[in-house]
C-alpha cells in the first residue's frame, strides 16, 4: 500500500465496520510510515472532535437509525478538517490547493455545524438589531439604536416551533403550521408558515443556509474559516441592493464551540456609506433549557379584537382591481399618505389593510401636515417588497424624511403597506 492509497482508505479504516483485509493493510502500512501514522492519529482526533457531546432527548428516540451513514459523514468532515489544519505540515498542502477544496472544507464544516443546530431539543438566543421599535421583523435600518430580541426555538417529533420577541411589545408566534404576529397596540395578524413576518437572518438556521448558499462565491467574497483555541469562526460575504445605502456587501460571522460543535455566536454587517456597521449581534445563546411548548407558541388575549388574515380580501370590482394593479409603488405611497393627511383612509382601503387598527390615531398625527418629493421605490435583495421615501412637512413648518415598505407579494398583485408609519 502506497502513502496516497492509504491516504485514500483512511477514511474507511476509521470505520468500525470496515473489512478486516483492509485494516491489516492499514495497520501494516501505518507501521512501517511516521508520516501516515501521525496523519491517522490527526484524523482520529479530529473526528473524536466532532462527535456530538450533548445526549440526544427521548423526541428523537423513534427516528429511524442513521449512523452507518453518519458515521461516513462525519469521517469525510473529519479527513476536510485534518486536511485544513495539519496539511502543511503533513506534505499535504497539494490537497487543498485549490479554492473549489477550500470551499468543499468549509461546506462540510458548516453542514456539521447546521446538523448540530438542528439536533438539539431546544434553544434560547438573545441578539440585538439595528431597527425601529414599532417596525416589522423585516425592516433594518443602519442609522437606527440597537433593539432587544429574543427568540426561542424547539425542535419536536421532527416539527419545529419558535417564538421572536422584540422589545416594545412584537412578537411573533410559529406553532408548526401558521405564524402570528401582533403589537402592543392591538395589531394581530395570521399567516401561513411562509408568511414571511420575520427577517430570515433573525433565525440562526435560516442564517447557516445563508452562509451555505454563500460559499460557492468564493472567488467573489471575502470568505474565510479561521481558529481559536475554542472555537471556530466562518465569515461569508455577499452582495445585496441596499435600500438605504444603495448596492453594496454584507458579512455574515458565525462562531461554533470546537469542544460541542454548537452555534455561539453571530453577527451580520452591512457596508453603509462608506463604512461597515454591525446590523446584529448575538448577545446569549443557551441550549436545553427547560422549555414549554405551550409557553412558546402561546398567544395574547382577543380582548375582542379578531386576527386578520395575512391573505387580502377578493377585491371583486375588475375595473378597481386593473387600476390598482397598474399603480407604481410611488403612486401607492402618495396615494396612502395622501389618503391619511386627508382624514380619508377609504381611499386606501386595501392598501392600509393591516393598519386597520390604528387608521384613526395616524390620521390624527398627521391632520394638517403636506407630504411631497417622493421617491422611486428601492428594492433590497433580503426583503420582498420596495422602499419609497418622502419628505412630510408639519403644520409648525418642519421636515422630516421618512420611507414606506410597500410589497404586493399577494395573489392580487397590489400594493400594501408594510412599514414605516
Amino acid at each position: 500500500m502506497t502513502c496516497e492509497e492509504f491516504k485514500n482508505q483512511v477514511i474507511e479504516h476509521l470505520d468500525a465496520n470496515s473489512p478486516l483485509s483492509l485494516n491489516a493493510e492499514c495497520e501494516a502500512h501505518k507501521a512501517g510510515c511516521p508520516d501516515c501514522a501521525r496523519y491517522f492519529d490527526e484524523m482520529t482526533a479530529t473526528a473524536m472532535l466532532l462527535r456530538p457531546r450533548h445526549s440526544p432527548l427521548q423526541q428523537h428516540a423513534a427516528r429511524p437509525s442513521r449512523r452507518p451513514v453518519f458515521r461516513k459523514r462525519l469521517m469525510q468532515i473529519a479527513a476536510a478538517i485534518t486536511v485544513f489544519l495539519c496539511g502543511v505540515g503533513v506534505g499535504l498542502s497539494n490537497l487543498f490547493s485549490t479554492r473549489a477544496q477550500a470551499e468543499r472544507t468549509m461546506s462540510l464544516h458548516l453542514e456539521h455545524f447546521t446538523h448540530n443546530l438542528s439536533s438539539v431539543g431546544n434553544y434560547l438566543i438573545s441578539f440585538e438589531v439595528r431597527a425601529l421599535p414599532d417596525e416589522n421583523f423585516s425592516t433594518l435600518d443602519p442609522e437606527a439604536d440597537f433593539i432587544p430580541m429574543q427568540m426561542q426555538v424547539m425542535h419536536q417529533n421532527d416539527s419545529l416551533f419558535w417564538r421572536l420577541e422584540k422589545a416594545g411589545g412584537r412578537t411573533v408566534v410559529f406553532d408548526g403550521k401558521a405564524q402570528y404576529l401582533w403589537t402592543g397596540n392591538g395589531i394581530r395578524i395570521k399567516g401561513p408558515r411562509d408568511a414571511g413576518f420575520v427577517e430570515e437572518r433573525f433565525q440562526p438556521e435560516n442564517l447557516l443556509k445563508q452562509q451555505a448558499l454563500l460559499l460557492p462565491h468564493t472567488e467573489q467574497a471575502d470568505t474565510r474559516m479561521t481558529y481559536t483555541d475554542s472555537t471556530v469562526v466562518l465569515t461569508t460575504c455577499g452582495q445585496q441592493d441596499g435600500a438605504w445605502e444603495g448596492p453594496g456587501t454584507y458579512r455574515i460571522v458565525t462562531a461554533f464551540v470546537k469542544a460541542t460543535g454548537l452555534l455561539c455566536r453571530m453577527e451580520v454587517w452591512l457596508k453603509h456609506q462608506g463604512r461597515e456597521i454591525q446590523m446584529l449581534r448575538s448577545t446569549d445563546i443557551r441550549y436545553n433549557l427547560p422549555l414549554n411548548r405551550v409557553d412558546i407558541v402561546r398567544l395574547p388575549e382577543s380582548n375582542g379584537t379578531e386576527w386578520q388574515d395575512v391573505a387580502l380580501p377578493r377585491i371583486t370590482r375588475r375595473n378597481t382591481l386593473k387600476t390598482l394593479q397598474k399603480e407604481t409603488a410611488t403612486e401607492a405611497a402618495r396615494r396612502i399618505m395622501n389618503a391619511l393627511i386627508a382624514n380619508r383612509p377609504q381611499d386606501a382601503d386595501k392598501a392600509l389593510y393591516y393598519y386597520r387598527p390604528h387608521l384613526s390615531r395616524l390620521c390624527k398625527q398627521l391632520q394638517g401636515c403636506s407630504v411631497s418629493d417622493f421617491s422611486a421605490p428601492v428594492t433590497r435583495k433580503d426583503y420582498p417588497g420596495v422602499f419609497v421615501s418622502y419628505r412630510l412637512t408639519s403644520p409648525d413648518g418642519q421636515t422630516t424624511t421618512g420611507h414606506l415598505a410597500l410589497r404586493r407579494d399577494n395573489d392580487q398583485r397590489i400594493w400594501t403597506l408594510d412599514g414605516g408609519l
